[in-house]
């Protein structure tokens, strides 16, 4: 692994430092800012999910291949819209822990089919760290909703 590749992975592994730190707010029932730690897990979510469907759309910029780049773009827009949607619509946490859950998951199988291969298995490590780090944000998702309480 080069220092490049070492580098995205620390930057990725970090990005997740929010998501366990509201996790932990919410089952301690504390709040930051004025916000409960399921908000600011919500929204922190959002933003990252957004980010990552957003890389679909910056991978098909680069390919040459017109199908694979029409999928990307197409699921790009489709989940970034639709968790701002649901944000915007007043989705209820388990529901919008649902629906991240989902589009994480979207996002990730359709960077895994549609990425073209790179030299010195470059999309190998990228692709085995990637769905690593999305299992672990999907399970701190399934943790924060068997966490709230039904109301």
């Amino acid at each position: 692994m080069d220092n490049f590749q070492r580098l995205m992975s620390a930057f990725a592994w970090f990005g997740i430092s929010p998501f366990i730190i509201t996790l932990a707010l919410s089952v301690r029932e504390q709040s930051l800012f004025g916000f409960s730690g399921e908000q600011i897990f919500i929204i922190y979510s959002v933003i990252i999910c957004c980010f990552m469907a957003g890389t679909l759309w910056g991978q098909a910029v680069y390919s040459d291949n017109r199908s694979r780049s029409i999928i990307k773009v197409v699921t790009s827009n489709v989940i970034a819209l639709g968790v701002f949607g649901g944000l915007l619509a007043g989705l209820m946490d388990r529901q919008m822990l649902v629906l991240l859950s989902i589009c994480y998951l979207i996002t990730l199988v359709v960077e895994c089919i549609h990425t073209e291969p790179l030299p010195a298995g470059r999309v190998k490590s990228y692709l085995s760290m990637r769905a690593i780090v999305t299992l672990v944000v999907f399970i701190l998702h399934c943790f924060l909703y068997a966490s709230l309480r039904i109301t």
